[in-house]
């Protein structure tokens, strides 16, 4: 005889971009909060009362995407489960789930233990979820549906041009300065692989997507970032501070060229210079509003010339990067001027 019971899970996802989770007391795994749907009772209701149950946690459903409304006097529209699955529970298919399975948000975050099913509860990052003990199509579902808030919620950011600028600084550190921090593999030419870029960073509840990533590089105003031509890689074009070589041709740089700092460095580079410090080569600009605009990220900008011609026949080694950054080892304080 085949049974089957119709069940409600919810993917809960706090503030941090964490997951909640049961360690289930019969079964032994690690699983999202869900049960039975009791008779009488709406599926969209059950997930909720499943999870506050089990955890004290109070959540609230996300909309699907595609959710179709239709309210009439003849009919009420529930909220459109992510996905149903049809789990099999006794090996045999004769015992089965038919799980409706939503995606939530917790409105309260203190966790309360409800014993009778389960052992221990807990909030995980998309990264540690790979390291329980769980099923394997539960992780899948829990990926596709932190996949799907990526691309329908948290990116909806992706207007505001104060969260792509927060993105360019993260991926200025990871490409330029910090790598290890999410363990990505930059190589001997500064490339990183961007789905690597992605999938180290999403482990760490960075919030990156290809689209997000294409939308940086393009309106990032220096241009700092390239993708390459098969667009399978990304590095920054210049201001690394751990040792690669992204292949700068010497150039023959324009007489004068600018240099943005804060006043309160002055004193000290009017003595011993401008040197590249942690990066790899100290950075010059054509123009002195870009001087003034890189100036002004670090205090009060004033804005320094440097003799760069006179640099150059004597023999100092210039390059221009992709972004139309000049470049050199150093420049020693007998070619600045505070530009008045």
């Amino acid at each position: 005889m085949k049974i089957n019971h119709f069940t409600a899970t919810g993917i809960v996802f706090n503030s941090a971009k964490q997951i909640l989770m049961i360690y289930h007391n019969k079964l032994q795994v690690w699983l999202p909060p869900g049960g039975h749907i009791e008779e009488n009772e709406l599926p969209d209701d059950a997930v909720i009362r499943e999870i506050f149950e089990e955890t004290g946690i109070k959540a609230e459903i996300i909309s699907n995407k595609q959710e179709l409304t239709i309210n009439d006097d003849n009919c009420k529209g529930l909220k459109r489960p992510f996905t149903v699955l049809l789990e099999n529970i006794e090996c045999d298919w004769s015992h089965n789930h038919i799980d409706m399975i939503y995606i939530c948000t917790a409105i309260n975050e203190e966790l309360n233990i409800q014993k009778t099913e389960v052992s221990d509860i807990g909030w995980f990052s998309i990264g540690q979820i790979d390291e329980l003990k769980t099923y394997k199509n539960v992780k899948l579902i829990i990926k596709k549906s932190f996949e799907y808030l990526i691309k329908h919620k948290w990116n909806n950011k992706n207007d505001s041009k104060n969260y792509v600028e927060q993105i360019s600084r993260k991926l200025s550190r990871f490409l330029r300065h910090k790598p290890h921090e999410i363990g990505l593999n930059i190589n001997k030419n500064g490339w990183a692989n961007i789905d690597e870029l992605i999938e180290k960073a999403i482990k760490r509840n960075l919030i990156l997507d290809y689209n997000l990533i294409k939308t940086v590089v393009k309106e990032n105003d220096k241009q700092r970032f390239k993708i390459s031509d098969d667009g399978k890689m990304i590095r920054a074009n210049q201001g690394h501070s751990i040792e690669v070589d992204v292949g700068f041709e010497c150039k023959t740089p324009p007489k004068i060229l600018f240099h943005g700092t804060a006043n309160r460095f002055l004193p000290s580079i009017m003595k011993d210079g401008l040197l590249s410090m942690s990066r790899q080569h100290v950075h010059l600009s054509e123009t002195q509003e870009t001087a003034i605009a890189v100036g002004k990220r670090h205090g009060k900008p004033v804005v320094l010339k440097i003799t760069s011609g006179k640099m150059h026949d004597d023999g100092f080694v210039f390059y221009l990067s992709e972004n139309n950054v000049w470049l050199v080892d150093k420049v020693p304080a007998e070619y600045i001027s505070e530009n008045l």
